[in-house]
């Protein structure tokens, strides 16, 4: 399959999902069965995405090149993200009363969409092969620079996240330990991983080859996107506001999109290809 038709099949699907959603917010469909079906598409499309992407890693000679683990572990991770999708959609649709499967008989699904993260990041930062960050992240100051972002960034989504109205103290002595580390671990690692995914293209912009400019570019956006998706579905769950269909879940329509497009982006020529 070529690169165009994986990238217009991504598309059609997110444009398809964008749809439904809009259908969803126009008629303010909520706790009904279409939802579920909805989410479920959402993780057909994840799971097509990473498959798309294992696909692309092949051309790179798989795990034996830098560009190919690269490519294979930033698909790897949205394959888990699919998976966790999957067994959420089984859980509305089977049993559980709730909006959110996590929040009562499903907590290992926690760890299962957790997995994504590390996956991904390790991804980022074998393509800084292509980008040239590894030189540029040799410096102390830029990795100064990454943790004191990082710090910045772990403190306002924490502040806003856990402010519920009776202030900050009040969240962590009302909560659960178990259900605060479950609001606030999805986002405050996406912070960390976004800081460093914007630094690594920040950072060496001016050293990507054009070919690969735009589709790291992609990449890059997707951690934006996953950072801005995991913090409003967190924020809009601890306040009781979440339900599928949310418009946050539209984000993570455009996270799963632009990632596996950015990921697939990255397929080579169909001659010769030199293993970096």
């Amino acid at each position: 399959m070529t690169k165009k038709l994986k990238i217009v099949i991504l598309l059609v699907l997110g444009i398809l999902l964008s749809l439904g959603w809009l259908a969803f917010a126009i008629t303010d469909t909520k706790n009904q069965p279409v939802n579920y079906w909805w989410q479920s598409l959402l993780a057909a499309t994840a799971l097509l995405g990473g498959c798309f992407g294992l696909a692309t890693s092949r051309h790179w000679s798989w795990l034996r090149s830098d560009v190919g683990k690269g490519v294979f572990f930033l698909s790897a991770g949205i394959l888990s993200w699919g998976v966790g999708q999957i067994l959420w959609t089984y859980a509305l649709l089977h049993g559980t009363s709730t909006q959110v499967p996590l929040n009562s008989n499903l907590a290992p699904l926690d760890i299962i969409y957790l997995f994504m993260l590390p996956l991904i990041i390790y991804g980022m930062s074998k393509l800084s092969t292509v980008t040239g960050a590894k030189f540029v992240f040799s410096k102390t100051s830029a990795k100064l620079l990454v943790a004191m972002w990082s710090l910045i960034m772990i403190a306002v989504t924490v502040t806003v996240i856990a402010h519920t109205g009776s202030g900050i103290s009040s969240f962590f002595s009302n909560v659960s330990f178990w259900r605060g580390l479950y609001v606030l671990e999805l986002p405050v690692l996406d912070a960390i991983n976004l800081v460093i995914a914007v630094a690594i293209v920040g950072l060496s912009w001016r050293l990507i080859g054009g070919r690969f400019r735009l589709p790291i570019l992609a990449v890059a956006m997707g951690f934006v996107l996953l950072f801005l998706s995991d913090f409003a579905y967190s924020y809009y769950d601890i306040r009781g506001q979440y339900f599928n269909g949310h418009w946050s879940d539209l984000l993570y329509v455009a996270t799963i999109t632009v990632f596996s497009i950015g990921v697939c982006s990255l397929d080579p020529p169909r001659k010769a290809v030199k293993v970096v």
